[in-house]
């Protein structure tokens, strides 16, 4: 995280993303199958996205996370959980002709350095943040 009020600002975003405070498309896809808490599987998914950013790089990371990389869940939706915070936070433009994860995924792979640099940045923390979150919602 680059700083406290960045930091304290994500997790919030995060965490009424998660509690249903601001719709989300693709939160429900990480639930249990009783819909009470999220799975564990993605809660480890999520806390390797940020490490997998950091050793491998940005595009290799969305791309193995979009397209479910052999995980055992659909890590598609943490690229859409994580699309879904940038839209709020007005650093990814919403496209109505696609979902937030393809929004992010194409921009990431066709991005120039600069940009690519930025949203490095971004992402990492937003996948900190949803870290932080998602340790309470696991039984």
């Amino acid at each position: 995280m680059r700083n406290k009020a960045l930091n304290n600002r994500l997790v919030s975003v995060a965490y009424d993303l998660m509690t249903g405070s601001k719709p989300s498309v693709y939160k429900d896809k990480l639930l249990t199958k009783d819909r009470q808490y999220i799975d564990e599987k993605y809660s480890s998914q999520i806390a390797s996205f940020s490490v997998s950013v950091a050793m491998i790089g940005i595009r290799p990371t969305v791309a193995m996370y979009y397209e479910k990389g052999g995980a055992s869940v659909d890590t598609h939706n943490i690229v859409g959980l994580i699309a879904e915070i940038l839209i709020i936070e007005g650093k990814l433009k919403k496209d109505a002709d696609q979902p937030a994860a393809k929004t992010l995924f194409n921009i990431v792979m066709k991005a120039e350095q600069t940009e690519l640099d930025t949203l490095r940045k971004d992402i990492i923390d937003i996948a900190v943040a949803l870290k932080v979150v998602l340790r309470t919602f696991i039984k």
